[in-house]
């Protein structure tokens, strides 16, 4: 999703930003003790301090050799000068390269951690000598800027081929929901609009319910049909404003439900079989007999009718 890339953009951007300087400086320094691995070492060894969270920094020629020793937290380990890197996925397209830059997120020598590499070009008054590398586990990248301005473009995803494959050889069969439809709107248009609840998933086929508070976000209810259409299904819930966070207008949680209703018996094929409402990013999830999952804004759900689904 867009969101997602535009936070990995903002954290490499912020790590970018804290190490530009302190890596220009420091093949500087690497240049003129270039082919002194003792002097080479220790450049990188004053340096290492100035460079939060760095796992291990080194030097490496233009062919992807290792010419200095690991420098770590732990000290310098020069058993690793010598070895070739040119394979390493921060070298792709780097040659030719000057000045600074950042790898993209690849899997570490361990096979599990993703790291990122921080590239500095080093040259000499008669051409290019290599780099030196810093490398950073991605857990420790320093956070990106708090937003709440998520993106919520429309997403289709396909689901279980197996399921697919059967679809038209299915009917819908009411469930026991599909008796209560109305009811069971009505009790999560009030628990939504007046009592707390921002992020509601509701089973048609299976005839249930999950709510999540946002007085407590981080357990969910489940409720079976007999207590959503109980009249005192809202008690349990103190009464609570609106959200001011909302992105969706209160006046539109009902229309969404209804519509949910709507797809659920347009077709006896196709149909829906659970949905999902989250008025703070104001996103619709549908999934219908086919398995096929749907993320959109409820805006854009609420001007497609039946016939937009069903054709």
């Amino acid at each position: 999703m867009a969101w997602f890339n535009d936070t990995i953009f903002l954290r490499k951007t912020a790590l970018a930003e804290r190490l530009e300087r302190p890596m220009a400086d420091l093949a500087g320094r690497c240049a003129p003790a270039w082919n002194e691995p003792g002097r080479l070492d220790q450049s990188l060894v004053d340096t290492l301090p100035l460079l939060p969270h760095c796992r291990v920094l080194y030097a490496l020629n233009s062919a992807g050799t290792q010419v200095s020793a690991n420098v770590s937290p732990e000290g310098a380990d020069p058993a690793r000068r010598g070895q070739d890197l040119s394979t390493r996925p921060y070298l792709a397209g780097a040659l030719p390269f000057r000045g600074f830059g950042l790898s993209h997120p690849y899997t570490g020598r361990n096979g599990i951690s993703p790291c990122i590499t921080a590239l500095q070009a080093v040259h000499s008054a008669t051409g290019p000598l290599g780099f030196v590398a810093a490398d950073f586990d991605v857990k420790e990248l320093p956070p990106a800027p708090v937003t709440t301005a998520l993106h919520t473009d429309w997403h289709q995803y396909r689901g279980d081929p197996a399921i697919r494959e059967m679809v038209f050889q299915q009917r819908r069969i009411p469930s026991v929901m599909d008796e209560h439809t109305d009811t069971v709107i009505t009790r999560l248009d009030v628990l939504v609009r007046e009592h707390g609840v921002f992020h509601s998933k509701i089973h048609l086929s299976s005839s249930r319910a999950v709510l999540w508070l946002y007085d407590d976000p981080y357990h969910y209810r489940l409720h079976t049909l007999a207590e959503l259409i109980d009249p005192t299904m809202c008690l349990p819930y103190p009464k609570r404003p609106y959200p001011e966070e909302a992105t969706l207008p209160p006046e539109l949680v009902r229309p969404v439900l209804e519509q949910l209703k709507t797809l659920r018996r347009a077709d006896e094929t196709i149909y829906l079989r659970s949905a999902s409402l989250n008025i703070m990013n104001s996103l619709v999830r549908l999934t219908f007999s086919c398995d096929g999952s749907h993320y959109l804004p409820a805006e854009e759900f609420l001007r497609r009718d039946a016939s937009f689904w069903f054709g």
